[in-house]
């Protein structure tokens, strides 16, 4: 429960953060919950995807490992582009 809590709120400082003002951050956090919306639509139905496919023949083991540390790496890389600081005043 309390690692939820804190997910959801580094969650929503990194919305704010990546708002360019305080007057475009509700738009920037409908853009956010639209995106996580989509996401939370097709993820399940690819996962289970790619996992009837990991183990429909038992050499393809390694497809399930290979698309989550492309996630893994995906989100390490966009993390990278989070700004150090929230607005310059």
């Amino acid at each position: 429960m309390t690692d939820t809590v804190i997910t959801i709120a580094c969650i929503f400082i990194y919305i704010a953060a990546s708002s360019p003002n305080r007057g475009s951050l509700g738009a920037t956090n409908g853009i956010a919950q639209m995106v996580v919306s989509i996401m939370r639509t097709f993820g399940p139905g690819f996962a289970a995807s790619v996992f009837s496919i990991s183990i429909e023949k038992p050499g393809n083991w390694w497809i399930v490992h290979f698309f989550l540390m492309t996630f893994v790496f995906t989100g390490i890389g966009a993390s990278l582009f989070l700004p150090s600081k929230l607005w310059k005043n």
